[in-house]
């Protein structure tokens, strides 16, 4: 795989945890290909503030869509290159994490039906991937609000 192939599916990624995130009303703090010490990009959308798994009633929904956030990087990369990627680094982590508390003993059912859920987002707003994939490729970096304006279009 070239450099570029490689920054290219790397925006791709980026892209598909930020389409997924602000179609499940997370909010993104902003989304970089810029490569550092812990990652080769990251899309930045925490849990909400104030969050409180024990204590919030929608604990385990608002986990579920951070859970397809995770998942939606690596789905992004599959719909472009037609190949799935392993889960890596923090994708993995958050994914697995998430998983542990929601769905202890259902992983690979739980994940499968996540991935699903995922690429049925993807799909219908590839179009944004692709907008927000090539605003990375141009200008390495977003803020929430450039996302915000892109995806508004």
């Amino acid at each position: 795989m070239s450099d570029r192939d490689s920054v290219v599916r790397i925006a791709y990624h980026e892209a598909g945890h930020t389409v997924v995130a602000r179609s499940l009303g997370i909010e993104v703090e902003g989304v970089s290909i810029v490569e550092d010490e812990d990652s080769h990009g990251r899309s930045l959308s925490p849990l909400r503030e104030g969050f409180d798994y024990y204590g919030d009633e929608d604990a385990d929904e608002h986990l579920e869509d951070h859970l397809l956030v995770c998942l939606a990087g690596a789905v992004a990369e599959e719909k472009l290159t037609g190949k799935r990627p392993e889960l890596e680094g923090n994708d993995r982590q958050g994914a697995g994490d998430i998983l542990i508390r929601i769905a202890p003993g259902t992983n690979g059912a739980k994940m499968e039906e996540s991935i699903d859920r995922a690429r049925d987002i993807l799909s219908e707003n590839w179009s944004n991937v692709t907008t927000l994939a090539e605003a990375l490729l141009e200008h390495g970096k977003l803020s929430a609000g450039q996302v915000r304006t892109l995806l508004i279009r």
